[in-house]
């Protein structure tokens, strides 16, 4: 990459379109991704390590699906030192991607503790109610609705703080738990939980949770 020491932004990205084969991402005509691109339900880099670093500053930035059928291309500002997540999502319309660009305030957590938000990705209708339980607590999150067409980043972007540790995570829709997973909370780590595919049990792409570790 071309960023200074002293002019550096950090830009991770994650596939979460059902049905869009991996993508690759080009910044100001530069192109970030490897050969496989990212593939649906995953992230650019490592668990604690999902950012490319570039130069802060206006870019355009173009993503395409590596079968060429789906893109979206626009301009983003990176402000020095910040870092951000862009994420992917909704289903194909006249062969656009939707986008969601979040800041990432990444504030270590006190070490008992961990960092994390949860976006809803599913590009269905349906209310996601979600449980997080571990061996004394259970925690249930506010009801989660699809991001939508037009979300707003402040409502989206905080992370909340939760006891670090191993949870089971249940997700129920209309009163029918639908999925039972699991997530690890690490000591003084940060995270995003978000669901991808479709609530609908008969859809090609079910329903899964999937977590992008930022610290």
């Amino acid at each position: 990459n071309s960023a200074s020491a002293s002019n550096k932004a950090f830009l991770s990205v994650i596939h979460a379109v059902p049905g869009v084969k991996p993508v690759d991402v080009q910044l100001q005509g530069n192109l970030l991704t490897s050969s496989g691109g990212i593939p649906f339900g995953q992230s650019s880099g490592q668990p604690g390590l999902p950012y490319f670093t570039t130069s802060a500053g206006t870019h355009e930035i173009r993503v395409n699906s590596q079968d060429s059928l789906a893109s979206v291309f626009g301009n983003i500002a990176l402000h020095i030192g910040s870092y951000y997540s862009l994420f992917l999502y909704d289903t194909l319309s006249a062969g656009k991607l939707g986008v969601l660009l979040l800041p990432d305030q990444l504030l270590t957590p006190a070490d008992t503790l961990s960092g994390f938000r949860f976006l809803d990705l599913c590009p269905d209708t349906a209310t996601l109610y979600i449980a997080m339980t571990n061996a004394t607590d259970t925690i249930n999150l506010s009801p989660q609705t699809f991001v939508g067409t037009n979300p707003v980043p402040a409502n989206l972007s905080p992370f909340n703080s939760i006891k670090a540790g191993q949870y089971g995570l249940q997700v129920t829709v209309n009163g029918q738990a639908i999925l039972q997973d699991s997530v690890i909370f690490g000591r003084g780590q940060i995270f995003t939980i978000y669901s991808i595919g479709f609530t609908d049990p008969a859809a090609a792409v079910p329903l899964a949770i999937r977590v992008l570790r930022h610290l």
